[in-house]
């Protein structure tokens, strides 16, 4: 009888092993996401002089191509904003030119991670009652934080930021913003800086 259960327990165990270095194989990268993509007319694009601001809502598809995730289901609502600087000056933009109110990059990401501890305590559940669940909780604990580390500094790099960005002359640049997923929004003004006079610019955002 103890031969069969040891035989049991060590098939369990093969099981759980092998369930887990597949699960470690599959998601040892699992923060995947695309470059941010164009949006607004690319044909001359410097034809036309001036500052030109436009922006596109994220649906669920668009949020997990270039974000990795639905973020829409943890409650905010991305935003891309590309701004063409098709002039001769040099401009500058940050939190401070965002006349609404915007989550930070890292309490994204955050909300993001939070939504992985109800398999982490599943996980852990199991372990105390058979300690070979341990394995793949442990894997998943230490996949979970390398991909928070990822998205936070990926959302960090593609919103716009605290501190400011230059905008060089005849130059495009791709930001995204994070809006609560029940705030709708039309447009909006964005303000940038000219690096020359310290004077802030307002730019009419219209929402696609």
């Amino acid at each position: 009888m103890k031969k069969i259960f040891n035989n049991v327990f060590k098939l369990i165990f093969c099981i759980i092993f092998i369930f887990s270095a597949f699960f470690f194989i599959a998601e040892h990268d699992a923060y995947r996401p695309k470059a941010l993509p164009y949006v607004g007319s690319i044909a001359e694009p410097f034809k036309e002089k001036g500052v030109h601001v436009s922006a596109k809502v994220y649906d669920a598809g668009d949020s997990k191509a270039y974000l990795d995730r639905d973020l829409l289901q943890v409650g905010f609502q991305p935003i891309q904003i590309t701004i063409q600087n098709n002039s001769e000056q040099v401009f500058a933009l940050s939190n401070q030119g965002v006349e609404i109110p915007i989550a930070e990059s890292k309490t994204v990401a955050g909300h993001v991670t939070r939504a992985a501890i109800p398999r982490a305590i599943g996980f852990k559940v199991a372990g105390f009652i058979f300690w070979p669940f341990l394995i793949p909780g442990t894997i998943d604990s230490i996949i979970t934080f390398k991909t928070h580390l990822k998205m936070k500094s990926d959302y960090h790099a593609k919103s716009i930021k605290d501190e400011e960005e230059i905008l060089p002359p005849y130059s495009t640049m791709h930001r995204v913003i994070f809006l609560p997923a029940n705030q709708t929004l039309e447009d909006f003004t964005l303000y940038l800086k000219d690096q020359k006079t310290n004077q802030f610019y307002p730019f009419q955002v219209y929402i696609s």
